[in-house]
């Protein structure tokens, strides 16, 4: 990377940091009750390039974030959020569904000096989103894991469910299948206590790729940011199985995906996500998909093949 290009990085990163501290000084002195809720929402606006409209929704994206911020769960969405939290909850709801195995909960640098990371294992915090260390064998950047402890998704986001969680690295078992590669990532949007799409993540740590299926399994043409996977891929043999699990985990919430992994016929938790891609990433190829599955939180009866103009 050349100078200019290492540059022109910081200085996009600077203007980032000094927008956000002038929408929260701003948000902190005018409205109060909604600082995180404008701030979440100016970085929808950096990024995606649109301010959400959670007063009168029009978007998939906007109705996700306006449940989001809905104080009628609010304790269950931060408990669900917490990955060693949301086990409890899990285990609660559908014990049959598999748990990768906590190898142990570290709350401090020297608990993290000191602990015997078994190989292979997967580490990240409880209290984040999206950074994971996948640890195979050879040397261990303990000082990145400390890095995570004292990370702060809610600083970053300001998404509420976070703001509470208590800083905690888990050490789990790390997942793999037949192949010793990692298991394909099933992902169900639910509304009302029904699971309505299926996201499917091939790769996750390769040539990363991404479909959208409905619940009979129709390849549905649309993804998010990343590529498009074309070709087919063939339902589990235990979707009705898959779809139950997610139906029961779902019941308690108006919104919300059922993250979890195949392996053969079990079933493991992945976790348990309320805000899709943080509000600020549109399907595409289109984004009218954005607003045709938009009636999904507001009409338990309504059919996304029916919105997408496939029934």
């Amino acid at each position: 990377m050349s100078p200019l290009e290492r540059f022109k990085i910081k200085s996009r990163k600077r203007a980032i940091f000094l927008a956000r501290d002038l929408v929260d000084l701003l948000a902190r002195v005018f409205a109060p009750g909604r600082r995180d809720e404008l701030y979440l929402k100016f970085m929808v606006l950096w990024e995606g390039r649109r301010w959400p409209r959670t007063d009168k929704p029009q978007r998939f994206s906007d109705y996700s974030i306006k449940i989001l911020f809905e104080k009628r769960d609010a304790v269950l969405k931060a408990f669900v959020t917490d990955k060693a939290l949301a086990k409890i909850y899990v285990k609660g709801i559908e014990p049959s569904l598999k748990l990768p195995a906590t190898y142990g909960v570290l709350r401090s640098r020297e608990e993290i000096a000191a602990f015997d990371f078994p190989v292979p294992c997967a580490i990240k915090g409880t209290h984040s989103s999206g950074e994971v260390v996948l640890h195979r064998g050879g040397s261990l950047d303990r000082d990145r894991i400390v890095r995570m402890l004292h990370s702060s998704h809610y600083r970053s986001t300001r998404e509420p469910n976070y703001r509470h969680l208590d800083r905690k690295v888990i050490v789990e078992e790390l997942l793999i299948d037949a192949d010793g590669r990692i298991p394909q990532d099933y992902k169900l949007f639910c509304f009302f206590g029904e699971p309505k799409l299926i996201q499917v993540d091939l790769d996750r740590f390769g040539t990363h790729a991404q479909a959208f299926y409905s619940i009979d399994w129709v390849w549905l043409g649309f993804c998010t940011k990343l590529p498009l996977h074309r070709d087919e891929v063939l339902p589990p043999a235990n979707l009705g199985r898959l779809l139950a699990v997610a139906r029961n985990l779902a019941q308690a919430f108006r919104h919300i995906r059922v993250d979890c992994y195949l392996i053969g016929e079990e079933i493991y938790l992945g976790e348990l996500t309320h805000l899709y891609e943080g509000g600020r990433t549109p399907f595409v190829p289109s984004t009218e998909v954005d607003y045709r599955l938009a009636p999904l939180f507001e009409d338990p009866d309504a059919d996304p093949m029916v919105l997408l103009g496939l029934r």
